[in-house]
């Protein structure tokens, strides 16, 4: 594996970034998954600025190649956003109340 020049590293950073910022509300409090969203991402934008390159090393141009072949950070926030928002049907002031209920019948 070839190393990444400081610039190749930024560009990717930024994107993935900018992806982080777009993405529902919902993915950002779950820690664990946002990382493995965007360490999959990041793979991914590996994987095809390689098969851009053809096995040579890397270059800016590789790496803006295959962000544009991602799309933008939009629609891959979009994916996201088309599965719906998670439903919270209790809150958190009425759980005791929910759970005397539960209790008595």
């Amino acid at each position: 594996m070839s190393i990444m020049s400081e610039s190749e590293n930024k560009l990717i950073k930024n994107y993935l970034n900018s992806v982080k910022q777009k993405l529902p509300e919902w993915l950002k409090w779950k820690e664990e998954e946002l990382k493995n969203v965007l360490d999959d991402l990041e793979a991914q934008l590996y994987g095809e600025a390689r098969a851009i390159s053809g096995g040579e090393e890397l270059t800016d141009a590789d790496i803006k190649e295959a962000i544009g072949r991602m799309g933008t950070p939009e629609s891959i926030a979009n994916l996201y956003k088309s599965r719906g928002t998670p439903k919270f049907y209790l809150t958190q002031e009425l759980f005791d109340f929910y759970l005397r209920t539960l209790l008595f019948f």
